[in-house]
Order: structure tokens, then sequence, then C-alpha cells
């Protein structure tokens, strides 16, 4: 029998942060297939291919790449907003998965290439909520939609690993490398979806939403362990 648990908020659930994870790898491809070739987390990508085009003088590549950015900080800025008006932490979350769900649910509806730009604006805007709202699971910082800091963190465990040889060292290793594996099976995932149904593939994402709003329903109060 599960002992009881309280989760203070959506941090305290691996469950919840491997979904948020794996919907961050998820958007990229489904970016990446669907909507020209940009990247919906991985603004890092987005600046090389910003420099690149600056390179080749090649000005529609460049606003490919850059339209990602300029909606990643805008939603950076209204992040900010949301946090400084919404003081409760679970509040706060909540209405961020409800931001996204809604965003994801309309941009299934946009079919035509005419409107890759906008897309391509709005996803790293309302990812960037994600982002500045989940920077941790169970104590351990973590993004889930940046890899290159989870990839330190998953190095260091295993260092930790070999190094101490018990079961507590094992077991972080193995927890965390379940989570970090998210991301990665988020991008082929959403790969595969997007090749085969196209523009609709983010509705995907709109259901694991739903799920996370569910489990996290009696968050706050004493329930089972997830």
């Amino acid at each position: 029998m599960l002992k009881p648990k309280t989760y203070s908020d959506m941090e305290d659930s691996a469950a919840i942060m491997r979904c948020l994870t794996f919907i961050g790898g998820f958007l990229n491809a489904y970016c990446y297939f669907t909507r020209g070739g940009a990247f919906g987390t991985f603004h890092t990508g987005n600046l090389v291919r910003t420099g690149l085009a600056i390179v080749e003088m090649d000005m529609s590549r460049f606003l490919s790449a850059v339209i990602p950015i300029l909606g990643a900080i805008i939603g950076g800025l209204l992040a900010n907003a949301l946090k400084f008006v919404v003081r409760d932490k679970l509040t706060y979350q909540r209405r961020v998965i409800v931001l996204q769900l809604l965003t994801f649910l309309f941009v299934g509806f946009l079919r035509s290439e005419a409107t890759d730009n906008e897309v391509n604006f709005v996803v790293p805007m309302v990812s960037m909520f994600q982002l500045s709202s989940f920077r941790q699971v169970r104590g351990r910082g973590h993004n889930t939609t940046i890899m290159t800091g989870n990839l330190r963190t998953l190095t260091q465990l295993f260092f930790d690993m070999i190094a101490k040889r018990n079961s507590k060292s094992r077991e972080e290793f193995f927890t965390y490398f379940i989570t970090f594996s998210s991301f990665v099976i988020g991008v082929i995932s959403g790969g595969f979806i997007s090749l085969a149904i196209g523009e609709s593939a983010i509705w995907f994402c709109v259901l694991i939403m739903a799920v996370i709003l569910y489990i996290s329903r009696k968050y706050g109060q004493t329930i089972s362990s997830l």
C-alpha cells in the first residue's frame, strides 16, 4: 500500500515533470517538421540558425530563425508579469498549463503554410511560460525545454554512481535518466506523429496537458504517491 504524500506543487511529481519534458522535445520536432524547420523550444539552435542566415544573407531563413526567439522573449516577460500577479505557486502553474493547452488546441487548426511564422512565435512564447514555471523535479534543478544543463546533471549523477557505488546513487542516476530521456522520446514521438498527421499533431500535447491537470487536481492535499 502506498504511503500518503503531500505534493505542494507540480514540481514534486516526477510523472508531471517527465510529461512536460516530453512536450519540450515534442514541440521541437513538431515545429521542425510542420512549421518550416524552426525549433519550438531549442533557442540555442534558433540562435545558430540566425547567425548562419546572416552569414548567408538569407532573409527568409533569418526571419524563420529569429521569430521563435522573439516569441520566447515576449513569453519570458509575460511569465514574470503573471508570476508577479499570481503569488500562489500551484495556482500559477495550473494557469500556465491551461494557457498552453488552449494555445496548442488553437494552433492545431492552423493548417496553412502562411501561418507558420505566427505559430513559430506563439509556441515558443507559451513554452517560455513552461520554462519559467517548472525549474526543478523533487528539489533537483531541471529544465523541461533546455537539455544542456540537464546533460551536465546527468553526467554528475553518473559519476557519483560510479564513484560511490551505493544504492542511493544508482537510484538517483536512473531516476533522473528516465526524466532526461523523456525529452529525446518526445523528439522522436513528435517527429513520427508530425510526419504522419501534420499540423494537428500538436493536439497530442493538448491531451498530455489535460492529463497533467487531472493528475494535479488534488495537489496541496494528501494524496498517494505517483
